[in-house]
């Protein structure tokens, strides 16, 4: 289905990508991104000095124990609208989670990705867009995941 797959993400960034759909299946955690994601002018397949966006795509996360276990969302919502400081930070059920967002009732926007030094443990912090209410939410994915796949066709003309 996808003409490339990336096993090194050096030159490629989620960064304000969204994801619409999340799969979990047989220890590897997929994000499908309708409007792709980003590659640096540095990337083997990128010609141009511009970073472009890639047409629709996807990341497969592969989880280090193939487990379930290997990965979590943490909601962190507003306790009141006075002080936007104070969080109250929420587990979902990742099933709820998952079906929600495959649903189209919300979008999960990448912000920053960080990894330990091993590269197994990321921490992603995202933005939760629900769309039938115009709300945002931020969002934490941790994973324990020993590699990633970038999977995509073509770049799109598109620039940062």
């Amino acid at each position: 289905m996808y003409r490339y797959h990336d096993k090194n993400g050096e030159y490629i960034s989620l960064h304000d990508c969204k994801a619409e759909k999340i799969k979990f299946k047989n220890g590897v955690l997929s994000f499908y991104f309708n409007d792709g994601f980003w590659l640096y002018p540095n990337h083997f397949y990128n010609p141009t000095e511009k970073t472009l966006k890639t047409d629709a795509a996807k990341v497969k996360f592969h989880l280090a124990f193939e487990d379930k276990n290997d990965f979590s969302f943490y909601i962190l919502s507003r306790i009141n609208k006075k002080n936007y400081r104070k969080r109250l930070c929420t587990e979902p059920k990742i099933k709820k989670f998952i079906k929600k967002i495959n649903a189209g009732k919300c979008s999960l926007e990448f912000l920053y990705m960080y990894a330990t030094k091993g590269n197994d443990l990321k921490i992603i912090e995202c933005v939760l867009w629900d769309k039938k209410k115009p709300k945002s939410e931020k969002c934490i994915i941790k994973l324990d995941s020993d590699r990633a796949e970038y999977c995509r066709n073509t770049l799109t003309e598109t620039e940062w």
